[in-house]
C-alpha cells in the first residue's frame, strides 16, 4: 500500500506526459523529464496529505466528505469535477 500511494501518482503523471508526447505534443524549452519527476512527486505529496489530513482530523460524516471532494476537485479538475457532481447527495447521510 505505501508503494502504490509513493509511486502510483508520478507514475501516473509521467505516463500520462508520455502519451502527450506521442501524440505530438511537445515540453516547453525549459522543461524536461528530470523536472517533470520533481513536478509528479510534488503533485502526489499534495494530494495524498490533503487527504490523509481529512482523513485524520475530521470525523466520518458529511463534513469529511465536504473535505475529501474538495481535496479531488483541486486535485483533479478534469476528472474530479463529472465524477463528484452527484457523490455528495449519496454520501451525506453516511456516518
Amino acid at each position: 500500500m505505501f508503494l502504490a500511494a509513493l509511486l502510483g501518482k508520478p507514475i501516473g503523471v509521467l505516463a500520462a506526459v508520455a502519451v502527450s508526447l506521442r501524440l505530438g505534443l511537445r515540453f516547453p524549452d525549459e522543461l524536461g523529464w528530470r523536472e517533470l519527476v520533481v513536478v509528479a512527486f510534488t503533485a502526489s505529496i499534495g494530494f495524498t496529505s490533503a487527504l490523509w489530513l481529512a482523513a485524520s482530523a475530521v470525523p466520518i460524516g458529511p463534513v469529511l466528505l465536504d473535505f475529501k471532494s474538495g481535496a479531488l476537485r483541486v486535485s483533479e479538475p478534469l476528472a474530479g469535477r463529472q465524477v463528484l457532481d452527484d457523490v455528495p447527495e449519496v454520501l451525506v447521510g453516511v456516518t
